[in-house]
């Protein structure tokens, strides 16, 4: 989370406290995994950084439900 900090592509006041505390429900290797595929997307565009985070989550929770790819980033568009 501090590297994407660190970028400048999201403030710290952009992302509501509760995303973060959603975060840690899967441990370190989750939590990083997300973020990863969070930080690899353009985010300049993004009016609500907290709700597509949000969405990162929401796919990386049915990914883990239905056994589908964990690991890596990649795919997927900005709906969801």
């Amino acid at each position: 989370l501090q590297q994407i900090f660190a970028s400048g592509s999201v403030k710290p006041d952009d992302l509501e406290p509760r995303v973060v505390l959603e975060l840690m429900e899967f441990g370190e290797n989750g939590a990083c995994t997300i973020l990863d595929r969070y930080g690899s997307k353009n985010l300049s565009a993004v009016r609500n950084k907290t709700a597509f985070l949000i969405g990162v989550v929401r796919r990386y929770r049915e990914e883990i439900k239905n056994g589908g790819p964990v690991g890596g980033g990649g795919g997927g568009g900005m709906g969801g």
